[in-house]
């Protein structure tokens, strides 16, 4: 995340304000006030002060995919919050009303905050910011624009249909999901009653015989074993794995190779790549349509994207940009979006509708995910029941199988 810089600074109409702005450097944090229409008076880099345990266990979850608010959370404050300034609320009055009926407490928290930083004279935007931010920052930026534009209720719209969107799309993948997991869930249990109790009493029976269990079982009967005799060691490496996990996921270089593996996974990947695209192209346009230029929508659509390796792509485009090309070309060679994509933003720029030709990329590459994440479902639900059948029909037949021959012998 770029350094944080808090200012003083005059308005048109000659009121002083205070508040924090983002930026690479000293000269893009005074552009951000420019474009704002503030003229800085002071503008001083904050200091990174130590974070607290709790604060790096929160940063630790977020690494691992856990975030502070979920797009049903900010579906829900950006629609609560349009609805009110529509019906001619101020914003004191409704953030007042939101903080005390919000349900997910780390953003009524963060908005008890926001209003002291309202009341000392801050910016809507610069109040959002904070050093434990829930918001992400493509919110926090359309928040500024709308303010900067006086729109800011058709803004919050926008977003509000935008995290609908994102918030539909993650339901669908998680109910596609849910039955798989389940399957497997009772699969796991089933199997493991077998190994730990089911299969040591026919172990005492064959050697009540004076005969040898197959293969197959005492393959399974050794490891049970093994996890009887060591199970504190087995619990001691999970966190292990876990913490080895998070200090990997910190080094640029795993997380890159990471995200390219998801964009390279056999079926996964096409999900995973439709449902970037999607984000991607619905982030952009809907950035445009709230009065941002291109190159600054590309700034946030990078911060908000997820992907390391898309994120370079982006900043190849950004490069382009500022040299005065267009993105389709860049687009193009850095085969990280789908070819349709970049057809559909070579339309757009050539056009000069590229709001509206994201818009529709957006909902094709949605209805497309959609698509896959359906087939998907439909093919692991008989997929995993047939797993499962063989593991419990070989395990069921090499113990009823020498039992069998026991019975006849008898």
């Amino acid at each position: 995340m770029s350094p944080q810089y808090n200012y003083s600074a005059k308005t048109r109409g000659g009121k002083t304000v205070r508040g924090c702005c983002y930026g690479t450097d000293r000269k893009e944090a005074l552009s951000h006030l420019l474009a704002r229409d503030l003229v800085a008076l002071q503008l001083q880099k904050k200091r990174n002060l130590p974070l607290p345990a709790a604060e790096k266990l929160f940063r630790a979850l977020r690494i691992l995919g856990l975030r502070d608010c979920s797009s049903r959370d900010l579906m829900i404050f950006c629609r609560q919050f349009s609805t009110m300034l529509k019906a001619g609320i101020p914003v004191l009055p409704s953030l007042r009303i939101l903080a005390a009926r919000l349900e997910n407490r780390t953003m009524r928290r963060h908005l008890e905050e926001t209003l002291h930083n309202l009341e000392d004279g801050r910016t809507l935007a610069d109040s959002l910011h904070s050093r434990e931010n829930p918001f992400p920052p493509l919110l926090t930026s359309m928040v500024a624009a709308g303010e900067a534009t006086g729109i800011l209720d058709k803004i919050l719209s926008r977003l509000a249909d935008y995290y609908e969107k994102q918030h539909d799309l993650e339901e669908k993948f998680r109910s596609a999901c849910a039955y798989p997991i389940f399957v497997l869930a009772v699969a796991s249990v089933v199997v493991l009653v077998m190994i730990f109790f089911v299969l040591p009493q026919f172990a005492s029976i064959f050697q009540s015989f004076g005969m040898e269990m197959p293969f197959f079982n005492r393959l399974l009967l050794s490891s049970a074993q093994l996890v009887k005799s060591f199970w504190p060691l087995f619990l001691l490496i999970i966190p292990a794995f876990l913490f080895t996990l998070v200090l990997l996921l910190k080094k640029e270089k795993y997380r890159l190779f990471i995200d390219r593996l998801r964009l390279c996974l056999p079926f996964y990947g096409r999900i995973y790549t439709q449902t970037m695209a999607s984000r991607f192209a619905l982030t952009l346009g809907t950035l445009l349509g709230g009065g941002l230029s291109l190159y600054q929508s590309l700034q946030l659509a990078d911060r908000v994207i997820g992907n390391r390796a898309v994120s370079q792509a982006i900043t190849e485009l950004q490069k382009a940009l500022h040299n005065g090309e267009t993105i389709a070309d860049p687009m193009e060679r850095s085969k990280v979006f789908p070819a349709l994509l970049v057809e559909m933003v070579r339309i757009g720029e050539t056009s000069g509708a590229m709001e509206h030709t994201l818009g529709q990329a957006a909902a094709f590459y949605e209805r497309e995910a959609d698509y896959l994440i359906s087939r998907l479902s439909s093919i692991l639900e008989p997929f995993l029941l047939l797993l499962v059948s063989i593991f419990v029909g070989t395990l069921v037949y090499s113990v009823l199988s020498p039992m069998y021959k026991i019975f006849q012998n008898i």
